[in-house]
């Protein structure tokens, strides 16, 4: 990006118009070498609220207002003793949206400026939201209180709102004007107590979070303060308003979708009881993030993806920088991607800021890291664009006008000397996002004709009875086909739990078979073969996350279809161990075992990303470690790349690592429990 300087071409008439509005404001503009005349020539937002409260310029130039850092707590602080002094809601609202409005323009006016780098802009903006919704929360929280009496639970507890935030807010990246998502729960059930009447404490929060939402949201002589968008709650908008801390996290354990797991990785708790609001979303981690590499969560985020482009190509909005093609929504897919494929296995992915992801993406190298670097500037890039599009009124745009002025005008306030230049830039991180989000996503390209439905498909979503697996074989390249290979299959195709299958697991089963028959038909041992993969495919059909990963990964599928023919051993290992299914993702660990020291420091790196004290969980990480790295000593083996001698002293070195982590943990909670065991020697 450019600086802004004088000697752009489209600064002329943008600058001349920012003279007159200060020549309107009767204020010079040597203030700040003359960054005014550019601020408000870029944003009619800061110079419409400037007019209507031409104290507030002078407020911003006569102090550091502009170039200091506002932290979280100087918003806290300032907000608190704001709204402190309300003594009804109308007083409430007319102070919460006239807090916004001044630094919202405080924020246009140094973002404009370059006075502040886009960390800080989204980050002032968001403490700026926190600090407003909290303060207002507490407020009204009172009010009711001393109304209706306070919500209390079966033990006589006080109960408060807890006020979940998703989205950008939730990440702590809100948009310059953008609408937040919010999500209204309590802990206990329960009544109100010392109120003229007892009233139930879904009615009470019901009450403060439909209040809470009114002084955000309705529009008065002051405008508004934040759109509220509660549609991604429990059940959207069908959903209550409000909901029990056991009702959320049941709606998520019978009910969640992949979309909701989306969502809710940016989820973080803005106001009210906190503590408890921590603690849900720890509850629900298991729901976001699987223990197991959930390879469906990529088709998931296809179909999104795929509903966004028919939205696109409907309302001709190939000019969105939020969900056009190269958009913002793309890289933020990219990142979630990977945090729903691997943030089980992996916390280090579970971040809310999609910038952190992907830097961690390439240090994990699960991304190239040309890809992270060319993702982090065009996330940067896209965001900073959006920012000026909605500083220009205030309005939650996403969309570059065609109009040829504010086009220039758009050039101008991101310091570029006209459209062109601009649009040169911005049209090289959107095609640097699109090629990685298809390289990715595998994105077909909208112009390629659907391919035609593949004859083995189609043959086994045919009827049971009307299904001839010798005349399936065949097809699928079987040279001989024998009832060592057709029996198997047939009681595969047969086995109850093929017929239980979940509409999603069934389309994953439909596309494996294909490509594990023809895999299998390639072997040597075909009929052999055949028959342990069905057997594998028997024990772990009903995970679908395995059957997502084995169509996501071509390659995982080649090395269990390669390891199963080269040994019923390794066969029956994957039969009573499937999560060694994941380790077939990578041929470079899978031939590769470690020797003792690269043993212990990965056990170590694996037990740290479990939560100390959870015995469950060490116990299951320790299983998985030792079943994963015998499967690489027998990979490696059946590769021929060790002598026997060299297997036999990595299967020791697995077991000793195994039993010293094991005697650290134990020796953890023993003593914790009983204190560490003494002696004396010679007094």
């Amino acid at each position: 990006m450019s600086a802004c300087g004088e000697n752009n071409q489209s600064d002329g008439e943008w600058l001349k118009l920012g003279h007159r509005r200060l020549a309107e404001l009767e204020l010079g503009d040597s203030s700040l070498a003359g960054l005014p005349a550019r601020v408000l020539g870029a944003s009619d937002f800061t110079f419409e609220t400037i007019k209507r409260d031409p104290q507030l310029l002078e407020w911003l130039l006569n102090a550091d207002w502009l170039t200091r850092v506002y932290s979280r707590e100087d918003y806290w602080h300032e907000v608190g003793e704001a709204i402190e002094l309300c003594d009804d809601e109308a007083a409430l609202m007319q102070v919460v949206r006239q807090l916004r409005k001044r630094h919202m323009v405080r924020v246009a006016w140094r973002d404009i400026s370059h006075l502040a780098d886009f960390d800080t802009i989204v980050a002032e903006t968001s403490h700026l939201a926190d600090a407003l919704i909290s303060h207002a929360l507490e407020k009204l929280h009172s009010w009711a209180v001393t109304r209706r009496g306070t919500p209390m639970d079966a033990s006589g507890k006080e109960q408060k709102l807890i006020v979940l935030a998703l989205g950008k807010l939730g990440a702590g990246e809100l948009n310059f004007s953008s609408d937040i998502d919010l999500i209204f729960a309590f802990e206990s059930a329960g009544e109100t107590q010392g109120g003229a009447r007892s009233e139930s404490n879904d009615e009470f929060f019901v009450r403060l979070s439909r209040r809470l939402i009114h002084v955000l949201d309705h529009v008065d002589k002051d405008g508004f303060a934040y759109r509220v968008d509660m549609r991604l709650r429990p059940f959207g908008g069908a959903g209550p308003l409000v909901t029990s801390v056991g009702a959320v996290e049941g709606y998520y354990e019978t009910h969640g979708r992949d979309w909701e797991r989306y969502a809710l990785i940016r989820a973080r708790v803005v106001a009210g009881d906190v503590p408890a609001g921590e603690a849900l979303l720890k509850r629900i981690q298991p729901f976001i993030y699987r223990r197991y590499l959930d390879f469906g969560a990529l088709e998931s985020i296809r179909e999104m993806k795929a509903m966004i482009n028919a939205e696109v190509k409907r309302g001709g909005l190939q000019d969105n920088v939020k969900i056009g093609p190269g958009g913002i929504r793309e890289i933020e897919f990219i990142a979630q991607a990977f945090q729903l494929v691997r943030g089980g296995r992996m916390p280090i992915l579970r971040k809310r800021e999609v910038r952190p992801v992907l830097k961690r993406l390439a240090e994990q190298t699960l991304l190239p890291g040309h890809a992270a670097r060319d993702l982090h500037s065009a996330y940067e890039f896209l965001r900073t664009l959006e920012h000026r599009l909605q500083q220009i009124g205030d309005h939650q745009t996403h969309v570059v006008p065609r109009d040829h002025a504010i086009r220039e005008r758009l050039a101008f306030a991101m310091g570029y000397a006209d459209w062109n230049s601009l649009e040169a830039v911005l049209n090289k991180h959107r095609a640097h996002v699109r090629e990685h989000f298809d390289q990715i996503f595998g994105t077909a390209d909208e112009s390629e004709t659907v391919p035609e439905t593949d004859p083995l498909t189609a043959m086994l979503s045919t009827p049971q009875a009307e299904l001839d697996v010798g005349r399936l074989l065949e097809t699928a390249g079987f040279r001989e086909i024998s009832e060592s290979a057709s029996g198997p299959l047939r009681r595969l195709l047969e086995d109850p739990r093929i017929r239980q299958l979940s509409d999603r697991a069934n389309q994953w089963f439909l596309k494996l078979m294909p490509d594990l028959l023809r895999a299998a038909a390639r072997t040597k041992n075909s009929a052999i073969t055949l028959h342990r993969l069905c057997e594998v495919l028997r024990v772990i059909v009903q995970r679908s996350v395995y059957l997502s990963l084995l169509v996501e990964r071509p390659l995982a599928l080649s090395q269990l279809v390669r390891l199963c023919s080269g040994s019923v051993l390794i066969a029956n290992h994957v039969q009573r161990y499937p999560l060694v299914i994941d380790e077939m993702l990578d041929s470079r660990t899978l031939y590769s075992p470690l020797r003792k020291t690269g043993l212990a420091q990965e056990f170590t790196e694996r037990l740290a990303s479990v939560e100390a004290g959870d015995l469950e969980q060490e116990m299951e990480t320790l299983r998985r470690e030792k079943q994963t790295n015998v499967l690489r000593v027998a990979a490696a083996d059946l590769a021929q790349v060790l002598p026997l001698m060299v297997v036999s002293d990595h299967l020791t070195e697995i077991a000793e690592v195994c039993v010293d982590k094991a005697v650290t943990l134990a020796w953890r909670d023993i003593t914790e429990r009983h204190g560490e065991p003494r002696y004396q020697l010679d007094g």
